[in-house]
């Protein structure tokens, strides 16, 4: 959803570990700017990175694409209730 833009790449990690706690068998969230960042951040090599980001540009991975994706099951929940054990 829209407050899913504005998680970091830890909140996001965290919620997707958490799959099995809510039912769920994967979490994901697109891959965006903040991804791209972080590979960078982290001394991913630059090559390794424009791969990624163009390959998530082509396949519809990339956060744009994903705005009019259809879901057969989509889970809401406010975000502030949402912590880090």
């Amino acid at each position: 959803g829209e407050g899913a833009r504005d998680l970091t790449i830890g909140d996001r990690a965290t919620i997707s570990n958490m799959t099995p706690e809510y039912g769920a068998t994967a979490g994901m969230f697109y891959i965006d700017e903040q991804t791209i960042n972080y590979l960078k951040l982290t001394g991913r090599d630059e090559q390794q990175v424009d791969l990624v980001e163009k390959y998530a540009k082509q396949t519809g991975l990339w956060a744009d694409d994903l705005d009019t994706a259809v879901y057969e099951r989509v889970l809401e929940f406010d975000l502030s209730s949402v912590s880090r054990n």
